[in-house]
């Protein structure tokens, strides 16, 4: 109980942030309301799946992503700032305890964030995603590790910057690099072959790729290689983590 009431505690915490909330709510359904207008009406004859629904799959992955990443370090970097994070400490909540408080908080927000996009994308575009159950349970398990991530992301870039302002610097600057990899910005087939290859090691990538792929019925929708990857990540960013946590 102590639990669910510091993850619910977090979530009314976040939703006092107005910068948070707007990019968690607001920015993904401007995303979908802009392209949807531009590309929504494409269909692409080979897969016969609507250009909308591949807008709504990009933007979930943007959206886990900038909330993992950037909601993360708004949040705890300010906690941190302000000696907060010592005070849970000495409540004995230790840091990774927060971390999977925090981490929950995020996956409730994210619910809230993605059912409001989808219902908005069915109501204003009359759009039936055509999605199977197997589509919709392996996107929900993608979406989950990729919040893992990127939570991991900026719990990392926080604990190892001295202030806010270098944080969000340091976030912002790779949450620009892993949008410009994915592909979202810049197709990688019109980059240079060296740095194309880089990027499909990339988490936003491999993420962007799988959820396109699963929502454009393509199959296989992910190579072993991509989980591979996935799972270093992970556990490497665990590693550093509980590494910094014990110092």
């Amino acid at each position: 109980m102590k639990f669910l009431y510091l993850v619910f505690n977090e979530v009314k915490f976040y939703l006092k942030d107005f910068i948070s909330v707007f990019f968690s709510f607001i920015v993904p359904i401007m995303m979908i309301l802009v392209l949807g207008m531009k590309f929504g009406d494409y269909v692409n004859p080979n897969t016969n799946v609507s250009e909308l629904n591949l807008i709504v799959a990009t933007t979930l992955i943007f959206l886990t992503f900038n909330n993992g990443l950037m909601g993360t370090i708004a949040i705890t970097s300010e906690l941190k700032e302000n000696g907060i994070l010592k005070r849970f400490q000495s409540l004995g909540i230790k840091n990774f305890d927060y971390f999977l408080i925090f981490y929950f908080a995020q996956i409730i927000i994210m619910t809230l964030a993605s059912l409001i996009m989808i219902v908005f994308t069915k109501i204003y575009f009359h759009h039936n995603f055509n999605l199977s159950i197997n589509i919709i349970i392996i996107t929900i398990l993608l979406l989950l590790v990729m919040l893992l991530l990127a939570t991991l992301f900026g719990f990392i870039i926080v604990k190892f910057t001295h202030s806010i302002k270098n944080a969000n610097i340091i976030g912002s600057s790779l949450f620009l690099i892993l949008i410009f990899a994915s592909g979202f910005i810049i197709p990688i087939t019109e980059l240079p072959q060296t740095i194309s290859y880089v990027m499909q090691f990339t988490p936003f990538y491999i993420a962007n790729d799988i959820i396109n792929n699963l929502w454009s019925n393509i199959t296989p929708f992910c190579s072993i290689q991509q989980i591979i990857i996935i799972i270093i990540y992970i556990i490497g960013s665990v590693a550093i983590l509980l590494i910094k946590n014990e110092e």
